[in-house]
């Protein structure tokens, strides 16, 4: 089992970096066009050896006022979403600038998305087993899982729905598939999260 992030993988991640940097800037104008700076979104999460660091995405949502931050779950008819911000949610786009997390070492390619510590605190001492693997920019449960959002949209208490059905049930599916885990295995998993992105 893989327990940190290769050099191998930073590289990677800052070769696909210089070659998204063009579309990149140009998610960045739009940003600034539409809604106004600033363009990124930076929100601490719980990663490897439950220690928090800031997960860095292209912000999709409503500015706040000064002091305010966001915690918790948002749903995709959330009316916080700007026009520009749907486009990136439903092309995962927005989840590009954490190439510079793997480029910092926080994250992997392939692990289990990182949480919130609100949402850490729910887990169970088996769960927090979960916590020993670098998080990932995608994992075997994000593709499971692709419809997430409308599932919590139809639920009555969505912050509820996740942390008592879907949440532990994506912590099992990381643990199986850390037990038996390969390069080759993270490859099909990045692959078939850009054929899903592709696909619709």
């Amino acid at each position: 089992m893989k327990h940190k992030v290769t050099l191998g993988e930073r590289l990677l991640a800052a070769l696909v970096g210089l070659l998204l940097l063009p579309p990149g800037l140009l998610v960045a104008l739009a940003i600034l066009i539409t809604d106004g700076p600033p363009v990124f979104f930076v929100q601490e999460r719980v990663g490897q050896g439950g220690r928090s660091f800031p997960l860095i995405k292209f912000r999709s949502m409503a500015r706040l006022p000064p002091g305010q931050s966001r915690i918790g779950l948002t749903v995709p008819a959330d009316p916080q979403i700007t026009g520009v911000g749907q486009w990136l949610r439903r092309s995962r786009v927005d989840e590009w600038p954490q190439l510079l997390n793997i480029i910092r070492g926080e994250m992997s390619w392939v692990g289990p998305r990182p949480e919130l510590a609100c949402y850490v605190a729910h887990y169970r001492p088996q769960e927090r087993l979960v916590l020993e693997f670098p998080p990932g920019l995608t994992d075997p449960a994000s593709i499971v899982f692709r419809h997430e959002g409308r599932i919590l949209a139809r639920s009555p208490d969505p912050e509820k729905t996740y942390i008592n059905h879907l949440m532990p049930r994506k912590i099992r599916m990381n643990l199986r598939y850390a037990e038996k885990r390969t390069p080759v295995s993270d490859c099909c998993v990045v692959f078939a999260t850009v054929r899903r992105l592709l696909c619709g």
